[in-house]
């Protein structure tokens, strides 16, 4: 079964069984799949990573909000064979309440045998699918236009599509605000990395998150990602990363919603 569909139907489910059902999920995905099972000759030596980025976010008024991020990704041990940086500056619409349209571009540079670099203007629509006291559900579909070129080579252009289920839960307190922890589990698929040849090529995320609201305008989350990627420069490896990814973001303008 597509790894899409299973999201629009996850999405359709109660909101307590949503959040159960994408736990469940991730970890049955991570047990029963066949590359977990093999030698560590033919396991992604990227499977152990951290991300660390720094988002900042621009309310111009309640229609439009503009954003960037920045980050940094590495092996570990630290830096090892590879590391890669990006900056992604992007803008969204927010005039229409059941839909949210956006857009941008990012700009990768990867440090591995050869280094890569990537140009990826993107499009993209959130539509929150339910919106209760504590829980905030959203669909998120995106497509990028992926221009890359490595050190050693020629500009290669492919489409790819991404496919994202994800909750905002509150924990202990009702609303979001000042001094609240909150979840932030989420389930990614992507479609079309094979057109490009690159060591990592990412397949599935799961991610379970943790964030918390500092002061309104900061927020830092910690989150756990569960990530399936395959080589497709060669057939030496299909495997999964394990990553700890921690999120700074700060809001220049903002409103309290």
């Amino acid at each position: 079964m597509d790894l899409p569909f299973i999201l629009v139907v996850i999405a359709r489910m109660p909101a307590g069984r949503c959040w159960m059902v994408m736990v469940l999920l991730g970890v049955g995905l991570h047990i029963s799949n066949p590359l977990s099972a093999q030698t560590t000759q033919s396991v992604d030596p990227s499977r152990f990573q951290n991300w660390t980025e720094f988002q900042v976010y621009h309310l111009l008024n309640r229609r439009w909000e503009l954003y960037y991020d920045v980050g940094i990704r590495y092996q570990l041990p630290i830096f090892k064979d590879w590391f890669r940086i990006h900056v992604r500056p992007s803008i969204q619409y927010n005039g229409i309440p059941w839909i949210k349209f956006n857009g941008g571009f990012g700009f990768f540079y990867t440090f591995s045998d050869p280094d890569l670099f990537e140009f990826r203007p993107w499009q993209g629509v959130r539509f929150p699918l339910l919106r209760k006291r504590r829980i905030k559900l959203a669909a998120k579909i995106r497509i990028e236009e992926r221009f890359t070129i490595a050190s050693n080579d020629h500009w290669q252009f492919a489409f790819r599509s991404r496919y994202q289920l994800g909750a905002t839960i509150p924990i202990n307190k009702e609303f979001m605000e000042k001094g609240t922890l909150y979840g932030v589990p989420s389930m990614e698929a992507f479609q079309g990395n094979r057109n490009v040849e690159e060591v990592f090529a990412d397949r599935w995320r799961f991610d379970i998150g943790l964030g918390y609201i500092l002061d309104w305008p900061v927020r830092v989350e910690v989150h756990y990602i569960f990530q399936n990627s395959f080589n497709n420069t060669t057939d030496s490896f299909n495997g999964d990363a394990h990553i700890l990814r921690v999120r700074f973001t700060y809001r220049v303008k903002y409103d309290n919603y």
